[in-house]
């Protein structure tokens, strides 16, 4: 696994760890205080954690959801208005549906 793959650990940490911490397998050899030494406390023992299996956080089950919408395939070409004000009407239609679904309102 390479260093930007490591889970829950994105491309930033990935250029705080030297060039010998290359994946989970090298992090797994060093100790939590070497990690925390170049990571800080809290990150370094997240890291060493999730490295060794060890996640303490709470599962959540079906969280609420923080964005509803709909996919547009943008190749579509129209050669009238109507064709234009046609489309944007079946795209709010569903996009109201899929609120209602999720019983949610739209806030500007």
């Amino acid at each position: 696994m390479v260093r930007h793959r490591l889970h829950q650990r994105g491309r930033a940490l990935s250029h705080e760890l030297p060039l010998i911490a290359r994946g989970v397998g090298d992090v797994i050899r060093r100790s939590k205080a070497w990690l925390q030494s170049l990571l800080g406390p809290k990150k370094g023992e997240q890291l060493w954690n999730f490295a060794h299996g060890r996640d303490d956080r709470k599962l959540k089950f079906n969280p609420q959801r923080k964005s509803i919408g709909t996919d547009v395939n943008w190749g579509i070409r129209f050669t009238e208005e109507a064709e234009v004000k046609e489309f944007l009407g079946r795209l709010s239609k569903e996009l109201s549906e899929r609120l209602a679904t999720a019983n949610q309102q739209y806030v500007p």
